[in-house]
């Protein structure tokens, strides 16, 4: 329970402090903290949240035995949403809602295989560099 409440703390900390106003004018004024939340913090926010808790609730909740493919793909395509959901720029742009729908789903699937939210974080990391 005290994992989830820290991850809480650092999504709303890291909102605060870095995710408003324009992606220009946050490139500029990032500067060396913005870049560290962008390529570490926010992939192990959003890897713990979105693919360890919430897709692991999901799976608890509608894959109750066995792992059906399907079910598992649902509870995927849920989460996904989701975090696509939680991106801002995603609410009024349906091509950024695709791409972050597509990467939760890639992200979730390797959860799914690899049993650990740490490739995915590493992943995310490097996606959020370029």
């Amino acid at each position: 329970m005290l994992w989830f409440l820290v991850i809480c703390a650092m999504w709303v900390g890291s909102g605060i402090f870095f995710h408003w106003g324009s992606v220009e004018s946050r490139i500029i004024e990032r500067g060396c903290w913005g870049n560290i939340d962008n390529v570490i913090i926010c992939p192990l926010r959003e890897e713990f949240l979105f693919r360890g808790l919430l897709q692991g609730l999901l799976d608890s909740a509608i894959v109750s035995e066995g792992r059906n493919v399907v079910k598992v793909l649902v509870s995927v395509a849920i989460q996904s949403c989701v975090f696509s959901l939680s991106h801002f720029d995603s609410l009024n742009d349906p091509v950024a809602f695709l791409v972050h729908f597509l990467g939760g789903m890639t992200l979730g699937v390797l959860v799914w295989r690899t049993k650990s939210i740490w490739p995915g974080v590493v992943i995310h990391g490097l996606g959020n560099l370029v």
